[in-house]
C-alpha cells in the first residue's frame, strides 16, 4: 500500500478509535498515524512525493508528529483533535493533492 493510502487510512483508524473513546487503541493508533505522517514528509523530502503547494506539508508533518502525541493524552482534547484529523484529511485531498512517484 503506497504511503499516501496508508495515512489516510491511519488517520480513519485513529478518528474510529477517539470516537471509540479507547485510551489504548487512541495511543496505537496516534502512533502508526504519526509514524506514517513522518515516512510520508520523509518522501516528500527525497522528492518522491510531490504537491502544488509548497508550504503546507511542513506545517502538516509538524501537527501530527509535535503537537498530535501531545493532544491525544488529553480525552477532553479528543474533539477537538477528531475535527483537526478531519480537516488534515480534507486539506490533503483538496489542498495539498499530494502525488506519488512510482
Amino acid at each position: 500500500m503506497a504511503v499516501l493510502e496508508r495515512m489516510e487510512k491511519e488517520a480513519k483508524a485513529l478518528i474510529e478509535a477517539l470516537d471509540r473513546g479507547d485510551h489504548a487503541a487512541v495511543a496505537a493508533a496516534q502512533c502508526r498515524f504519526s509514524d506514517v505522517v513522518a515516512t510520508a514528509w520523509e518522501q516528500y523530502r527525497q522528492g518522491r512525493i510531490t504537491v502544488p503547494v509548497r508550504g503546507l506539508p511542513r506545517v502538516m508533518y509538524q501537527w501530527a508528529v509535535e503537537e498530535l502525541p501531545r493532544q491525544v493524552q488529553d480525552p477532553a482534547r479528543w474533539p477537538k483533535v477528531r475535527r483537526e484529523l478531519m480537516g488534515f484529511l480534507r486539506t490533503v485531498q483538496l489542498v495539498v493533492e499530494p502525488e506519488e512517484k512510482r
